[in-house]
């Protein structure tokens, strides 16, 4: 099995929980300068921001190399949706992506996301596994331009973002 970052991290790992409405950009860059923590995750994400189109969503994924390694969260319950997020994410150069399935705040539990996955096991299970693919087809050359159904204006925010260190481009995220 390949190394991964996580492999390289410091043992035990500190990072600092994910908090919505929180820790967006400076917060991390804050985080990252004076508390150093091992890894960071960014505030979660709705998999369906990337159907309906919402350009806002690149605000919450934005970050500098400082910040690395940097984990995206994301929360949904559409398993394709996962898939598709995860391809961008990898091309957005993340160096994890992890799936918010404890999120006890009652509007997402309703939608059968966050810590509602735990009534759907089958579903939650579906979900790890369409996210893996996601990376897996951009390990082999996928990019959000492939996807037909991908609003265009993403498409070219995410092609803009196309600064990245050349090492962030290809190997994938630990999903």
């Amino acid at each position: 099995m390949t190394e991964t970052f996580w492999d390289r991290l410091p043992r035990p790992v500190l990072g600092l929980a994910p908090m919505d409405g929180v820790t967006d950009h400076a917060c991390r860059h804050v985080q990252k300068k004076f508390g150093r923590p091992a890894v960071i995750y960014t505030e979660f994400v709705a998999v369906e921001r990337l159907d309906i189109g919402d350009a806002g969503m690149m605000k919450d994924f934005l970050y500098d190399e400082n910040q690395r390694p940097i984990i995206a969260q994301i929360y949904g319950h559409t398993p394709d949706r996962f898939r598709r997020m995860a391809v961008m994410l990898c091309e957005l150069g993340f160096d994890g992506i992890d799936i918010n399935m404890g999120c006890p705040a009652a509007s997402i539990v309703h939608r059968g996301s966050g810590a509602g996955l735990i009534r759907s096991p089958s579903l939650a299970q579906a979900i790890v596994k369409a996210t893996q693919a996601g990376v897996a087809a951009w390990q082999q050359g996928a990019t959000l331009r492939d996807d037909a159904d991908a609003p265009a204006h993403l498409v070219a925010q995410v092609e803009a973002r196309g600064d990245l260190p050349a090492g962030s481009r290809r190997g994938g995220p630990s999903p």
